[in-house]
């Protein structure tokens, strides 16, 4: 079973309160209370939701555009459940999906498959704890920057106490780029499941019959089209003098060659 575990959202509007979020927000725990939240990121204004010393969720607005809330663990689907039926305009900007397994096996047999993934699709590959003794490991696979990111974790270990200790998680960390906010609003947990690469990654998990998502691509220049931009800018407009010395770009290309040849 699939369950939200981290819920952060830009709902389009400039005040919480003018547009009812807050109170629906305040109405949807039981036994909550509306209190001040210390703005950060360049927001002016902040709130929290909080239920005793628990914070449920927090909000920031003012300074940027729309208002950032956020919701995480248990309390992620109840903020996704509230944004989805508040009929405000909002867009996603990370959520994430997880699933649980008490198999003393899973996180080896799970490890091992998107480690070979990973590798055979030149996916990043962190990591973390102890992989020779086997305890208290993490893996992740693809990049921080990447629009979508898989977490393998032993959940039994990062809790502690009396938590079993073969709790296995596997989190699908999903943070779309541009107008993929929105479908991703629209989005259940499950859904997360197929969003890019992932979907192929996970299939040996039963979840085939997932559609494949897309959530935005980051796009970063290669070294050689790195160099090509450098030189455009610092060059540029003596290519461009030269070529109209040359009678056109038509002709540009012949007397560039010429010239590299003689040099």
């Amino acid at each position: 079973m699939t369950r939200f575990d981290w819920y952060q959202a830009t709902v389009y509007a400039s005040d919480p309160e003018q547009c009812g979020l807050l109170s629906a927000l305040a109405s949807a725990w039981d036994l909550s209370d509306i209190g001040p939240e210390k703005p950060m990121h360049g927001f002016t204004s902040g709130a929290r939701i909080t239920r005793g010393d628990h914070k449920l969720c927090h909000l920031w607005w003012g300074g940027n555009p729309g208002i950032n809330v956020t919701a995480t663990s248990a309390d992620a689907p109840v903020l996704a459940d509230v944004l989805s039926r508040s009929g405000l305009p909002f867009g996603v900007t990370r959520a994430d999906a997880c699933m649980d397994w008490l198999d003393a096996t899973a996180f080896d047999s799970l490890a091992g498959h998107l480690i070979e993934f990973a590798k055979a699709n030149r996916i990043v590959i962190n990591q973390q704890g102890d992989w020779a003794r086997g305890v208290a490991r993490t893996l992740y696979v693809g990049s921080p920057q990447s629009p979508v990111r898989i977490c393998l974790y032993e959940k039994g270990y990062e809790q502690g106490g009396d938590a079993p200790r073969d709790w296995t998680r596997l989190e699908v960390r999903v943070k779309p780029k541009g107008h993929a906010r929105v479908s991703v609003g629209r989005m259940s947990a499950a859904d997360l499941f197929g969003c890019g690469w992932v979907h192929e990654a996970l299939k040996p998990l039963g979840l085939e019959d997932l559609q494949k998502r897309a959530v935005g691509v980051v796009w970063r220049p290669s070294d050689t089209e790195r160099a090509r931009r450098a030189l455009l800018k610092q060059y540029g407009a003596v290519m461009a003098q030269w070529a109209d010395e040359a009678g056109g770009w038509d002709t540009f290309g012949k007397v560039i060659q010429e010239a590299l040849e003689t040099a």
